[in-house]
């Protein structure tokens, strides 16, 4: 075997072959190996491609020399250099011309590109490669394809392919393939960064589906062109069948940090509905912002036929409205330096009925309300100092709220005297409440409140002890608008509160089976003292029962936000134990909590009665986390009889290919309106190709099902396709149902459908 290293100047070798990578970037992802097409050839250790290695290798079975400058290789022949490994039966190198020819088994490896053909020819001095009946294929996604003719013009970066192919699908037994895009042309520009092909086809399973006669779209990470379509049905609360649509995106790569998808969904009976998301972002320095800006508009000739249907207590009915139905989404964040953010989430529609009669959302189809914020925020070590705005969009018919234009806040922390255990700690908010309804019934002002809290805390491993004085400063300025609880329209109200918390931590160590685990028992106790302060006169504008359950045992307010700040003379217990393993890893835990009274709570909201009883009820948390199993149970029992007053249950169960969820929520409470729901949920991996999903809310107040979703899904290596069918209540047996069906191809897009993910919550 001759092995030599040539004099003559084929530097351009890889530079002229860089051209035919022109799917690297847009199919990168790593191969599934039991799905991955089989390689083109066996691959090759490639040199590293170092611009200080300027030295080639070549070595053959035979070397001659045909004539002056001529060179002929004969029988394995292997040349390499940086970044490059040719190997073939026969090379041709000519110094005078300087030109190669390579034939017979013809591979080229480069790191991320593979190419074999029977005959190559390079020509240096033009810059210009041929090759005829080549196959070529990226790594590490394994796509491929063929050409009856490559011509790479280095100097122009160009690259030219006459009736090629290209699919990242395995080959069958018989030779096809599931889908395939052929070219008559394709023009592949390295300059300018784009792809051009002109009669085009798109073949699936042997038959021609789509046929452009022009398309382009950049060599960089994403490209201009269709999506996967969406195709459905949408049965809205005035309809008895389902109207049938269809979703056509079409992506526009703007720039590396701008896109645009438009979106056509013909609506049958309504009409066409255009929807389009622009999408933006960019950085400067030490600014860097973005946003999404979501437009939705359609003519609806349902409702210009008969009128907005909407519900009434319960029933339908209709009202004149413009047939000029739309929705505008905004989501934007900024990051502006020095410790300054904001963000702005912010959507309006035409109606309240939008989202429920128009397929752009599914997620929101049965909303009632939807929250608008936008705001600003200052962080700077311990200070954190924000502004929000804060409203809703009203969906079905939803009651007047409040919103907060704007809110104001700021938060403080530092020790005090350099001493860890010593806090101190502020904030301060003031909000301005309104409600945008021009008729409604509602109090309307402002709320200005200061909170200083000292803390004092002492851990180790077996106990800690933690004390808190809060004090809690607020002034109200009403709004004389007819509606104000109190004939004042400036309120005060000051309020202090003493907490001491205290807990131990005891450990054994205990056998169970074969496994070596810990167990700790750890009893907790707090005692909260806040005096009583009339604030019957105060409107409540952000304020509810705080929900009661295990982890509010140790609250100190039993109420929510800020216009009531509860009397307490009260001493909370608790009792925990947790299983451990040998590397601290919690597996289980079960805790129960009680809260003793020593004075009747007088505040409450909304006139309702004292509370005078002498003990809370019980509280109960279990959780397990086990390698297949998931349980986390929250419950309120009794105090009297222990029978279940609330509850909050999920159990799961999951291995490689099925996972199972059982959930149960109660709230049967004289506070709460009563809900007393079971949720089921399951999805499974059948086969390697088969996957099945099902999520039901099944409403046991009112013994019905409040939800029933199915999916049902078929994936192979190079395609899927998935179908939803879906059905939620709405009021009084009133339903919006539908079904969806998407497609993809794999290696060319992925649809976002996040099948798994809306089953199994």
């Amino acid at each position: 075997m001759a092995i030599f290293s040539p004099r003559f100047h084929h530097k351009n070798i890889s530079a002229v072959l860089t051209g035919l990578l022109f799917f690297t970037t847009t199919t990168s992802s790593v191969a599934d190996e039991n799905c991955a097409p089989d390689l083109i050839a066996k691959q090759q250790s490639i040199p590293p491609n170092l611009k200080s290695d300027r030295k080639k290798h070549v070595q053959a079975n035979s070397l001659s020399q045909p004539g002056p400058g001529e060179y002929l290789l004969e029988g394995n022949v292997n040349f390499s250099q940086a970044g490059l490994v040719i190997i073939g039966n026969r090379a041709q190198f000519d110094q005078q011309t300087n030109q190669a020819s390579f034939s017979g088994g013809v591979e080229f490896h480069q790191e991320q590109f593979t190419l074999t053909t029977e005959e190559a020819t390079i020509d240096n001095s033009q810059q210009r490669a041929e090759l005829k009946q080549a196959r070529y294929q990226l790594q590490p996604s394994r796509t491929h394809g063929k050409a009856e003719q490559i011509a790479i013009e280095q100097q122009q970066q160009k690259a030219k392919l006459k009736n090629a192919n290209l699919s990242s699908c395995r080959l069958n037994i018989d030779g096809s393939l599931d889908w395939e895009l052929k070219f008559k042309d394709l023009e592949v520009n390295n300059q300018n960064r784009k792809v051009i092909g002109k009669d085009t086809w798109f073949y699936f399973k042997g038959m021609p589906l789509l046929y452009t006669p022009y398309f382009e779209y950049p060599l960089d990470d994403r490209a201009t062109g269709l999506l996967f379509p969406e195709f459905g049905s949408y049965k809205s609360i005035s309809q008895d069948r389902r109207l049938n649509y269809y979703k056509q995106p079409y992506y526009f790569n703007i720039a590396a940090n701008i896109d645009d998808t438009l979106s056509l969904i013909p609506i049958e009976r309504r009409g066409l509905a255009i929807e389009n998301e622009f999408r933006y972002l960019a950085k400067s320095k030490n600014v860097s912002h973005g946003a999404e800006l979501t437009l939705s508009a359609i003519d609806d000739q349902l409702v210009a036929d008969k009128g907005l249907a909407i519900l009434e207590n319960g029933q339908i009915g209709y009202k004149d409205a413009d047939s000029q139905r739309w929705r505008i989404k905004l989501k934007a964040h900024q990051n502006w330096g020095g410790g300054i953010t904001s963000f702005i989430d912010w959507q309006a529609t035409s109606d309240e009925m939008f989202y429920q009669d128009i397929p752009v959302d599914r997620q929101l189809k049965n909303s009632n309300a939807l929250a608008r914020n936008a705001g600003i925020d200052y962080q700077a070590g311990n200070l954190h100092a924000y502004a929000r705005i804060q409203s809703h969009l009203q969906l079905l018919n939803q009651d007047d709220s409040y919103e907060t234009k704007p809110e104001i806040g700021l938060r403080y922390s530092q020790t005090v005297f350099g001493l860890e255990n010593l806090n101190f700690d502020l904030f301060a908010n003031w909000s301005d409440f309104s409600v945008s309804s021009a008729n409604h019934n509602l109090a309307e002002g402002s709320r200005l409140h200061l909170q200083p809290q000292l803390s004092h805390s002492l851990r180790n491993s077996y106990a800690f002890l933690d004390t808190t004085l809060r004090a809690n400063f607020t002034q109200y300025q009403m709004d004389d608008n007819g509606f104000n609880p109190s004939t004042e329209t400036t309120i005060n109200r000051s309020v202090h509160q003493f907490a001491v918390r205290s807990g131990l931590i005891f450990e054994r160590g205990i056998e169970i089976g074969n496994a070596s685990l810990t167990q700790t028992l750890e009893p907790e106790l707090q005692y909260l003292y806040t005096p009583y302060v009339d604030q019957a006169d105060i409107n409540l504008f952000d304020s509810d029962y705080l929900s009661p359950n295990f982890d509010n045992l140790f609250a100190m307010n039993r109420f929510t936000g800020l216009d009531r700040i509860a009397d307490s003379n009260q001493l909370s217990m608790a009792l925990k134990t947790r299983l451990l393993n040998n590397q601290a890893k919690q597996l289980a835990s079960a805790a129960l909590g009680q809260i003793v009274y020593f004075d009747d709570r007088q505040v409450q909201l909304n006139g309702s009665q004292i509370d005078s009883n002498n003990y809370s009820d019980w509280f109960t948390q279990i959780q397990l986390d086990l390698d297949n199993w998931q349980l986390l149970s929250t419950t309120q029992l009794d105090r009297d009889n222990f029978s279940l007053v609330q509850a909050s249950n999920r159990i799961k169960w999951q291995n490689n290919n099925t996972t199972v969820m059982l959930s149960h929520i109660l709230y049967d409470d004289e506070l709460i309106e009563d809900n007393d729901l079971l949720t089921f949920g399951a999805y499974s991996q059948l086969t390697d190709k088969w996957q099945i999903g099902i999520l039901n809310n099944y409403d046991l107040v009112r013994d019905d099902y409040s939800e029933i979703e199915l999916g049902l899904r078929y994936q192979s290596c190079c395609w899927a396709t998935e179908i939803v069918a879906e059905r939620t209540q709405l009021e009084n047996g009133l339903y919006n149902d539908g079904i969806q069906i998407q497609f993809e191809l794999k290696g060319l897009s992925t649809a976002n459908s996040g099948f798994k993910q809306k089953l199994i919550k």
